[in-house]
């Protein structure tokens, strides 16, 4: 028996056309089919090895086959690819379409596609949207689209953007959520900011032009990475969660009103800050920070979860009785102070490495009644050779620990 509304994928595994073929006609008949990814692994099921191989032929006439037109009920499609004179414009009631437009897909190919809720585009050329009128969501991609092009999408609400025209984005008024990487010519300014009041998310990223978000007062998400111009973001006073990476000029002082913060992530930052005063946190993430020491730590006490690694003055988390996840790598944490930590079920345990190991390597460890047993393992396979922790490993005596996570990286 077919649900009422249908979400199909084709997979890896092997399922013959002619079946995968007489599934999309019936739930296109029954105006059930509401999504299809279509993908690299429907051509396997032509015997295709991979698209740099294919008869282009052979790729328009999968396409053809999928998207024609007693196929129209379709709401939602995912492109892996595109081809030349792909058939989209009868999906009148598609609402959400992702793909990979490179210059196979002209504004033409898409006129008629005005229920579209959600756009997701990689590679596009010069296409016009405005005419997409009930837009919500926008994710551009390495397009190359100008300001012209997305002029009249005053509805959108969302925006994701990579792009390599420089865009106005004083506009989107009714903006909620703005992603942004300033590489490229996305050139974000204090003037394209000061009309965005609604926003109440942003992620911005290498934005060295930008010096002020304090207009932004909705706000409850914000991610800064290399925005080195930000110092201060003091009357963001709704903010819940922040996020700051790699920003040198952040003012000492410069969170000191965030009080309603509850989960703060501070990345490689050189520069004094003070933390003490937000004592709201539930969750504290700290990477590569030396200026924060114990004192601050002493005030937070509504912590949660705490990741602690490469800070090497903070020696001192005993008192946060109320952390049960804690993330722990290259400090200089003594056993009995994370033995204080008596409500703990996560401990995750890492250390850095000189040599190339690709990233990250862990071994997951859940745990029964006794650590012995793990700690037996670990030694014996050799995997705390990696890290300071092999000598302290074994004198973990947390009562409620269910969960173990140890391992080391290259950085």
């Amino acid at each position: 028996m077919v649900s009422s509304v249908v979400s199909y994928t084709v997979n890896a595994c092997n399922i013959p056309l002619e079946i995968f073929q007489n599934i999309v006609e019936y739930c296109s008949i029954k105006e059930q089919f509401k999504f299809f990814s279509l993908n690299v692994y429907l051509h396997r099921t032509l015997k295709i090895k991979s698209l740099k191989d294919a008869d282009h032929y052979l790729i328009g006439k999968i396409g053809n086959n999928i998207l024609q037109p007693r196929y129209s009920k379709l709401k939602e499609l995912k492109m892996n690819y595109s081809h030349k004179n792909m058939p989209l414009n009868h999906l009148l009631h598609l609402q959400y379409l992702t793909g990979y437009f490179d210059n196979n897909v002209t504004h033409q190919q898409i006129s008629n596609l005005t229920k579209l809720e959600e756009l997701f585009v990689g590679f596009a050329r010069n296409i016009n949207f405005n005419h997409l009128i009930n837009l919500k969501k926008l994710k551009l991609l390495s397009c190359s689209i100008k300001t012209e092009n997305i002029s009249e999408l005053t509805q959108l609400e969302y925006m994701d953007i990579l792009n390599y025209d420089k865009i106005d984005f004083s506009t989107f008024t009714n903006l909620k959520t703005f992603k942004i990487s300033g590489h490229n010519n996305n050139k974000l300014n204090d003037d394209m900011i000061i009309p965005l009041t609604t926003l109440t998310h942003v992620d911005i990223n290498y934005c060295y032009d930008i010096a002020d978000i304090n207009c932004l007062t909705n706000l409850e998400y914000l991610s800064v990475n290399r925005c080195d111009n930000i110092k201060y973001i003091n009357n963001l006073c709704s903010l819940t969660e922040l996020h700051i990476r790699l920003n040198n000029n952040i003012d000492q002082n410069g969170l000191n009103r965030l009080t309603q913060l509850k989960i703060l992530n501070l990345d490689d930052i050189k520069n004094p800050i003070n933390i003490y005063m937000l004592t709201n946190l539930t969750t504290l993430d700290l990477y590569k920070i030396e200026t924060i020491q114990n004192t601050q730590l002493c005030y937070l006490t509504n912590l949660i979860n705490l990741q602690v690694i490469a800070c090497p003055n903070i020696t001192d988390v005993g008192h946060l009785t109320k952390i049960t996840k804690l993330t722990i790598g290259e400090n200089d944490l003594n056993i009995d102070e994370i033995n204080k930590l008596v409500n703990i079920t996560q401990i995750y345990m890492f250390g850095f490495v000189s040599d190339d190991v690709g990233g990250m390597t862990t071994w997951k460890c859940p745990f029964g009644d006794n650590i012995t047993d793990i700690i037996r393992e670990l030694k014996e396979q050799g995997m705390l050779a990696c890290s300071k922790y092999q000598y302290i490993i074994d004198q973990l005596n947390l009562p409620k620990l269910v969960y173990l996570e140890y391992g080391y990286t290259d950085e």
